[in-house]
């Protein structure tokens, strides 16, 4: 399902930052909203190993002091032996966070890091850890979500009633989130997270990949099924859509099930001929029943509007209550699509 709707971007810091815009002002995607200093980890320096002694006779030999500041190639630690010097150096700069059992950690310095909006819109609301932004987007909605929030520019890769097999997924899709095919298998899921994409959107995955996967941990990328288990080519209204915004920066949400596509000044215009506004379901509406939950009539409408409710497959969706002609079903409110007249 695919909605143009406002909304309320949560553009989250990777660390304490100092925001450079203010509440009420109008902003680009481009525009940077904080910056902040990142830690970049920390490295361990075996010296026991490299001075040929033992981990308590380190300290004796050491040139630096813990918390001291030090460069790369700075030396940290020697001994003169009967040959010559072995001699320790830093392989960063740093800070000699401190020494234990011969091994030395250095915490590498914080790299700055300026955060972009990621959206047109107005600054409506500044937190300690994040920025709320108000604009326009488009959204998709899947039924099965995985992994945390992520972001990415949207690369197609594979047909809609295709595999996302894995040499599909190559270098190019570094920070990317991958779109298309009927299912992705855990194969090109693993792929993925080696090369450094951000997320997958497909038509569907087979159920035990789904839950080898596990459906509220984190493999390092986020995944989306829009359809559901099993091989489910990707509708062709919304396939025709998602070629649409291909190229454009977007953010996945497994907990939400959704891909939002921030409307920007190049494809505003655009997209507000081709989305449909956003309409929330209702009783009363028409609808068409679309994915996975095909009935023998696929028209209907809407008598009720339910809490949520868990499927026999462990998917947690909204039910809706749609009347075909004399025939009554309760079905998933994503796989409802709302008619106009």
């Amino acid at each position: 399902m695919t909605k143009r709707r406002k909304i309320l971007l949560e553009r989250k810091f990777p660390a304490k930052a100092k925001v450079t815009v203010g509440i009420g002002e109008h902003i680009m995607a481009e525009t940077v909203i904080g910056q902040a200093q990142v830690s970049s980890g920390q490295r361990l320096v075996k010296i026991a190993q490299i001075l040929e002694v033992r981990g308590s006779d380190v300290p004796k030999y050491l040139l630096k002091k813990e918390g001291e500041r030090i460069y790369k190639g700075e030396i940290l630690a020697s001994r003169k032996t009967l040959f010559g010097t072995k001699a320790c150096v830093s392989p960063n700069d740093g800070v000699f966070e401190s020494i234990e059992g011969g091994i030395a950690m250095i915490k590498l310095l914080p790299v700055p890091v300026k955060v972009a909006a990621g959206a047109k819109g107005k600054v409506v609301q500044i937190k300690e850890t994040a920025v709320i932004i108000e604009g326009e987007a488009a959204q998709v909605f899947g039924t099965l979500g995985i992994g945390f929030d992520r972001e990415g520019a949207i690369k197609i890769v594979a047909k809609p009633d295709e595999f996302i097999l894995p040499n599909l997924v190559d270098h190019t899709a570094r920070d990317k989130i991958l779109v298309g095919g009927a299912c992705v298998g855990r194969t090109t899921i693993e792929k993925a997270v080696t090369l450094g994409v951000s997320g997958i959107v497909a038509g569907g995955i087979s159920y035990r990949d789904y839950l080898s996967l596990g459906e509220n941990s984190d493999i390092g990328v986020t995944i989306l099924i829009l359809e559901g288990f099993g091989i489910m080519p990707i509708s062709s209204d919304l396939w025709e859509m998602l070629q649409k915004l291909e190229n454009n920066y977007a953010f996945l949400s497994a907990r939400e099930r959704s891909l939002t596509v921030p409307l920007s000044f190049s494809n505003h215009a655009q997209m507000q001929k081709e989305i449909p506004a956003w309409k929330e379901l209702a009783v009363g509406d028409k609808v068409k029943v679309i994915g996975s939950f095909i009935t023998s009539k696929s028209i209907g409408k809407v008598v009720e509007i339910g809490k949520e409710a868990k499927l026999e497959n462990g998917i947690i969706v909204q039910k809706a209550t749609v009347k075909f002609n004399q025939k009554i079903e309760d079905l998933p409110s994503a796989n409802l699509e709302i008619l106009t007249e």
